[in-house]
């Protein structure tokens, strides 16, 4: 099958307005760029009420503050920081969080797709702060915009939660002033070794069912509270967003047919979000 036609039947599948790929022969004379093709997230503060995502609490006393952690540059690895800043348009807070586009040839790429980020709880009531030995408990509820799901379940759509998965830890040891790869890294260590990670899509018996929400519940002890540079002491809790292999490479067969099996070309594929809400709600 020649280029054209390869582009041709890659541009009339049913998601490709969500899907992006970038298509490049390689020569043995040329070297290849990474694209930072990305989507974004726009992450809320508890005082904003938006159809984007938006943490919310169980006390509206309490508030939080989002700071992400990612690599964007493959060439050098470096982990860069996100912060919450104003909006000049909207006037809401927001948190740019890129995950890199799936890789469907170059596979090995993907496992600098991670998203790490940290979540700042201020103000927690007085009953949820655990005395020197005690253990408490917090429970991350993450939902979706379900509205946006408009394929059958005998296929995936083009949004994260068909083919993404998610971690939710506390870390003690981890230093608010901490170098950004130190962050990230001891973070994707728990990540990497959690075999109860959540994800919103499941495949069994060739039909896929997707939840409207995960619930996460936390363990943390007085030591995974914190004093941030303004003497304020917060509860620090940590997210990683990443793709589900299997589902990915499900989602990209689906998508892209031939295109995907051929070597000669390389082929990636951006994910619209949907996460509308992250809960916290103390057990």
């Amino acid at each position: 099958m020649n280029i054209i036609k390869m582009i041709d039947n890659f541009n009339k599948s049913s998601k490709g307005k969500v899907l992006s790929s970038i298509l490049v022969f390689v020569f043995s004379a040329v070297l290849l760029a990474t694209a930072c093709v990305a989507y974004s997230w726009f992450v809320k503060s508890t005082n904003v009420n938006s159809g984007n995502l938006a943490l919310t609490t169980k006390y509206e006393a309490m508030n939080a503050t989002f700071t992400s952690y990612y690599i964007n540059d493959l060439d050098t690895k470096t982990v860069v920081k996100g912060d919450q800043y104003q909006d000049q348009t909207t006037g809401q807070t927001t948190l740019d969080v890129r995950l890199l586009p799936y890789d469907m040839t170059f596979t090995s790429t993907n496992q600098y797709a991670p998203v790490v980020v940290r979540v700042k709880i201020y103000d927690v009531a007085t009953n949820y702060i655990p005395a020197a030995n005690e253990t408490k408990y917090v429970s991350l509820v993450i939902s979706r915009k379900t509205n946006l799901s408009f394929t059958t379940s005998a296929e995936l759509d083009g949004y994260f939660s068909s083919i993404g998965q998610i971690g939710c830890y506390s870390n003690s040891t981890l230093a608010l002033n901490a170098s950004y790869s130190t962050i990230y890294n001891t973070i994707l260590t728990q990540y990497r070794a959690d075999q109860n990670l959540m994800k919103f899509t499941t495949y069994v018996n060739s039909t896929y069912t997707k939840v409207g929400f995960l619930d996460k519940s936390i363990a943390y002890t007085s030591s995974d509270f914190k004093v941030d540079e303004n003497s304020k002491t917060c509860l620090v809790l940590y997210m990683c967003f990443d793709y589900n292999e299997t589902l990915a490479q499900s989602y990209a067969e689906q998508e892209t047919g031939e295109l995907s099996s051929n070597s000669s070309l390389e082929n990636k594929f951006d994910m619209l979000n949907d996460i509308s809400t992250i809960s916290v709600d103390f057990n």
